[in-house]
Formats: C-alpha cells, structure tokens, sequence
C-alpha cells in the first residue's frame, strides 16, 4: 500500500496544491488571498489523507467454516483519477483567470470552486477505492473496507434475486463498470453495489456460477 498510486498522486498533486494556495495568499486582490487559503489548507488535508490511507491495511474477508474464495477484485482507479484530473484542470484555468483576465471575478471564482470541487470528489473516491474490495465465495458475496476500522457488508448468493450491470458514461469511456445485487429477506431488501470495477463480467458469472 506504502507505494500505491493514490499515495503518490495525493503527494504530488495535494503539496502542488498547498504550495500555489500559499503564493496566492500573499496577493493583495482579496478574491485571490481567501482563494489561495482555501486551496493551501485542501492541499494538506490531501496529503495527510494520502498518508493515511497508504498506511490503512488491505481489508481480507471473515470466511465462514469450509467457505472457498471463488473470485476477488477491487475498483480501478481509473475513474477516480479522471475526475481529479479535469477537476485540476479547472482550477487551474480558474486561477489563471483570477490572476490575468479583466473579465468579472465572479466567473474565475467560479471555476476555481468548481475544479476544487471536483478534484476533492475524484480524491477521496481515489481513497475509498484503495481500501475497498468485492469477494465472491462459495457461498457469499462480501464487500470488505478498512480504513481505521475494519467493515464488511454481505449476502448470501441463494438468496440474490436481482443483478444489474450498469456503465456511466465515464465508465464506457474507460471500458469499466459497477454490478448492483439485490436479494430480499424477513428485514426487507439488501443491495450491494461493486462500483468501477475492471471486469463487471467476470463478477456477474462468478456470482452466478453454481
């Protein structure tokens, strides 16, 4: 985990983030000052997050008496990375903006926020898909996440009564997918959804394979 992608775009592109915020603090316009304040503290609080999250152990499944593994896989990071990197490419133009154009602040600002935004979501979905990961086995399908603590949500395949595989258009793009599941029981109806994954296919037939 120590040399994971997400630990080293969370360095690069968090300490990226809090050096610029810095240097706009020192600006006189006040547009760029709360700008760059905002931008310097979300820089660190990325790469203490990265740390963090590099140093979170990979979760492994709680298996019952004689159950097998009959399939693992994770969420691709690939997703995540496109729209923390678009989200980047916003905020910078937006910075550009903020400092070169003569056009109303209000439109600069605007997409400084807006790739802030967007980069902070593509981030932390970096983060979550570090720590997460979808089993399959002989008798249960489990979606394990560790980040302080140990989580684990799970369903029984006898009783899985729905399975849709789905493709946002980001996804498409990417050649990636999520499988929702869903099964009824005396509570009511449970659902598990295995987002972004590499091979939706390959998770469908391992749940469906007797």
């Amino acid at each position: 985990m120590l040399a994971s992608p997400s630990l080293w775009w969370s360095l690069g592109s968090g300490s990226s983030l809090a050096v610029v915020g810095w240097q706009l603090t020192t600006k006189s316009d006040i547009a760029l000052t709360y700008s760059g304040y905002l931008a310097a503290i979300l820089g660190a609080g990325i790469v203490l997050g990265g740390v963090l999250t590099a140093i979170s152990a990979t979760p492994t499944p709680t298996r019952l008496d004689e159950e097998q593994l009959r399939f693992k896989t994770q969420p691709t990071q690939r997703v995540a990375a496109v729209r923390s990197v678009i989200g980047m490419v916003i905020g910078i133009l937006g910075i550009y903006g903020l400092i070169r154009t003569t056009l109303p602040v209000a439109y600069p600002a605007g997409a400084f926020f807006l790739g802030i935004a967007m980069y902070s979501v593509g981030i932390v979905q970096l983060w979550r898909n570090s720590l997460t990961k979808y089993y399959v086995t002989s008798g249960r399908v489990i979606v394990g996440y560790q980040l302080l603590k140990k989580k684990e949500r799970t369903m029984p395949r006898d009783r899985i009564q729905g399975i849709e595989l789905n493709k946002s258009p980001i996804e498409r793009l990417i050649s990636v997918g999520h499988v929702r599941l869903e099964s009824a029981g005396d509570t009511g109806t449970s659902r598990i959804i295995a987002r972004n994954i590499n091979d939706p296919q390959k998770f469908v037939h391992a749940v469906q394979a007797t």
